[in-house]
């Protein structure tokens, strides 16, 4: 049983990418109900994957990247089927394989980067996605263009710069930010109890002081 817990991350990643072409084909007949079964099915398991790999203890590069893979084919078919629609301009698609090139180029970087905009930037697709499905009207999503490209800008010169900080950081303030950046990881693990989550604050934070008067 335990071996097989290890792989339910991956498969929950794996079925989110088979299952992205019936979500762009539900979107593009108009089939709503289905559409947004399929929506919500990817939406939880997003998080159910990464919830799942951090109980378990078995995150890897592996399913990091079938994870990222398993968003960008759920968005980009669900944002396609958009713009054949009409719904969105196709520079949408552009747009957004450009931001997911740069977050994977970036990441192969071996450098501690905290990118607080772009860490919320899949998460904003997804709600775009998730109005281009009930806004049926057009209400909401004419102005949708403007706000994705107004935050695909910020997300990416946020990242660059945060890369750029990270690089040419001393190496002892890296192995505080590298802390700092795994901090939420740790706290939100599900085998913590309360009192072992305050007591990992303390010990990380007398750590980092004593190596500032250092």
């Amino acid at each position: 049983m335990k071996h097989f817990q290890k792989h339910i991350p991956n498969l929950l990643s794996i079925f989110r990418i088979l299952i992205s072409p019936l979500l762009f084909y539900s979107i593009l007949i108009g089939d709503l109900i289905i559409g947004v079964v399929i929506y919500l099915y990817c939406i939880c398991s997003d998080w159910l994957d990464g919830y799942l790999a951090r109980k378990y203890s078995v995150s890897s590069s592996l399913g990091g990247y079938l994870d990222v893979f398993a968003d960008f084919s759920f968005i980009f078919l669900a944002l396609s089927s958009f713009v054949l629609q009409q719904v969105y301009p196709h520079w949408i698609l552009i747009l957004v394989s450009l931001i997911f090139l740069q977050f994977l180029l970036t990441s192969t970087i071996q450098h501690p980067v905290y990118d607080p905009l772009g860490k919320y930037y899949g998460s904003f697709l997804m709600l775009v996605i998730g109005i281009g499905l009930i806004d049926s009207q057009g209400y909401i999503t004419q102005f949708i263009p403007m706000f994705l490209l107004g935050y695909s800008c910020f997300a990416f010169i946020s990242r660059m710069l945060y890369l750029k900080s990270a690089i040419f950081m001393p190496s002892n303030h890296k192995e505080s930010m590298l802390k700092i950046i795994n901090f939420q990881n740790h706290l939100s693990s599900p085998n913590k109890t309360v009192e072992n989550r305050f007591i990992t604050i303390q010990s990380e934070v007398s750590k980092i002081q004593k190596r500032k008067k250092i």
